[in-house]
């Protein structure tokens, strides 16, 4: 009786075992058949948004680019997760050469950029065809894009290598019911203190007032830059030490090496008050939620406000039952009791560094992909394709989703971008933060242990950058020679100067100049001013 049991056990696994091989197969015919090549020019673009509504968008412009172009296909090839799944993917395809012809991009490509990616300025220095009949006709394609490109353009190829798709900002998104039952109003919150005291009286009413996220997602950090932003504005008048108008991450390190940049301060102790002030709002485990998990826990109504990006836009709208609203991170206020008299001026928003950016493979398709790109981003298109995500558009002019005229970028004051976001500092930056936002540290350990970590990072990182700029510098160089020969024998020849050649010389020196002026000032030498 065993041994007859024993037998029929085995003729079942060997069943389900044979059942699960003609399943695979036939997956893997089926993914091979979709593939394979239709008798038309195939276009393959590789992204990694599984967000509601990306796909559906796409395709329906790749339908349209498709009535256009007849003997042409795009497919989409989604690789969910932008990580390190998304980019081992990617370099897989990469070194086997079999890449996409476009990819979203990913800063894990910088060392593939220069071999296998196509450099742009041929394309992006001249006007979108596509934008023909509107107001972008006769405008070069890079200036169509709000940020002009600039997040898009490589100093050490000299080369634009991506394309921008879409804008992300930041907002708190609200649970209106919630706000209105325990303020008695719709008006939402402006300033700091308006949004404590909106905090406090959730907090009385039993409503966890912020649904935040670990350290390491964007609500904790994205506080302290929004705090950092609005009062050390004026520390670039002391650290700017190129003179271009920013704060660059190598000035944040020189800042603090020569005395500069201090971090045990009034300002800095009133800063960190407003982070401890802000998490206790928070709820309890915050350091214990994911950045997938939190999301969800606004959705179900366990807390008034989440603060994210524009990028769950379609997410929040579809998902949430009740009244959904937003609004910006508050201004701190010169009334503000903690941090008034150190309060220098309103945040911005950087608008350098758009969202879904898509970078061009160096292959045979490589017209064909731009080509399919200047069709994405006309105003037209990149308001159809960003309504499907619920996402703001990143071409000048192109419809802005209603549910998301609140993210609109505050072109205001300045973002500051410190030297916590770069390198190693990062990791122990956020574990600081963590750790003191938990109540683990106070601030003297907090403060004692950030300079110890700048010490030991910051001259590694200092070093680096400088070995860069005269890398970058060496390059310009030979590229600024190449150019002026071709100028002289154009003069030879007795022919003028093509403009191109004349505009590229231009650009090239005032690009020079910014590299001088990188490596002086890591140097401690005076900036060098254009002549």
């Amino acid at each position: 009786m065993n041994a007859k049991f024993e037998r029929i056990k085995n003729w079942i696994a060997l069943f389900l075992l044979a059942f699960g091989f003609i399943v695979c197969l036939w997956l893997t015919l089926n993914i091979h058949r979709d593939l394979k090549p239709s008798g038309k020019r195939t276009l393959l673009l590789a992204h990694w948004q599984g967000e509601r509504g990306c796909r559906e968008a796409l395709d329906k412009v790749i339908k349209e680019y498709e009535k256009l172009h007849p003997d042409v296909e795009v497919r989409q090839q989604i690789i969910v997760g932008a990580g390190d799944a998304y980019v081992r993917w990617c370099v897989t395809q990469i070194i086997a050469g079999t890449m996409p012809d476009i990819m979203e991009y990913h800063g894990g490509f910088r060392p593939y950029l220069a071999n296998y990616f196509a450099g742009l300025s041929d394309y992006v220095d001249k006007p979108n065809p596509y934008n023909k009949g509107n107001e972008l006709e006769e405008i070069p394609w890079k200036d169509t894009f709000y940020g002009g490109m600039m997040g898009s353009w490589e100093p050490e190829l000299l080369d634009y290598f991506t394309i921008p798709n879409t804008l992300y900002t930041m907002r708190f998104y609200c649970n209106k019911d919630m706000l209105r039952e325990a303020i008695g109003s719709n008006k939402l919150p402006e300033t700091m203190d308006e949004f404590f005291a909106v905090c406090e009286k959730l907090k009385e009413k039993g409503v966890i007032p912020v649904v935040a996220e670990n350290i390491s997602g964007d609500t904790g950090l994205q506080y302290f830059i929004k705090f950092f932003s609005q009062m050390f504005w004026t520390l670039e008048n002391s650290i700017d030490y190129n003179h271009d108008g920013g704060v660059a991450y190598f000035e944040f390190y020189r800042g603090f090496l020569c005395g500069d940049v201090k971090f045990n301060t009034d300002r800095m102790k009133a800063l960190m008050e407003l982070m401890k002030k802000s998490s206790d709002y928070w709820g309890k485990g915050a350091n214990a939620l994911s950045s997938d998990i939190a999301p969800y826990l606004f959705i179900q109504g366990k807390g008034a406000c989440y603060f994210c990006g524009s990028w769950l836009g379609r997410q929040m709208v579809q998902s949430c039952k009740f009244e959904l609203g937003d609004f910006p991170f508050p201004l701190i206020g010169k009334d503000d009791p903690t941090a008034g008299r150190f309060y220098c001026g309103p945040w911005g928003e950087n608008l350098l560094q758009p969202g879904m950016s898509l970078a061009v493979a160096d292959t045979p398709n490589k017209d064909l992909a731009i080509d399919f790109l200047q069709f994405l981003t006309t105003r037209k298109n990149n308001g159809v394709f960003n309504a499907g995500p619920c996402w703001l558009p990143g071409v000048m002019g192109a419809d802005i989703p209603p549910e998301m005229k609140g993210f609109k970028p505050l072109i205001r004051g300045k973002s500051i971008w410190p030297a916590f976001l770069s390198s190693a500092v990062n990791v122990e930056f956020k574990r600081l933060l963590q750790n003191y936002t938990g109540g683990t540290y106070g601030y003297g350990e907090f403060i004692n242990e950030l300079e110890s970590t700048y010490a030991e990072y910051a001259p590694k990182d200092y070093d680096r950058y400088a070995v860069q700029s005269f890398q970058r510098l060496s390059k310009l160089e030979e590229l600024r020679d190449r150019i002026d020969a071709r100028r002289q024998e154009a003069i030879t020849l007795k022919k003028e100067s093509p403009p191109e050649l004349i505009q590229q010389l231009q650009e090239l020196y005032e690009y020079q100049i910014i590299g001088l002026n990188a490596i002086r000032a890591i140097h401690g030498a005076a900036p060098q001013g254009k002549e």
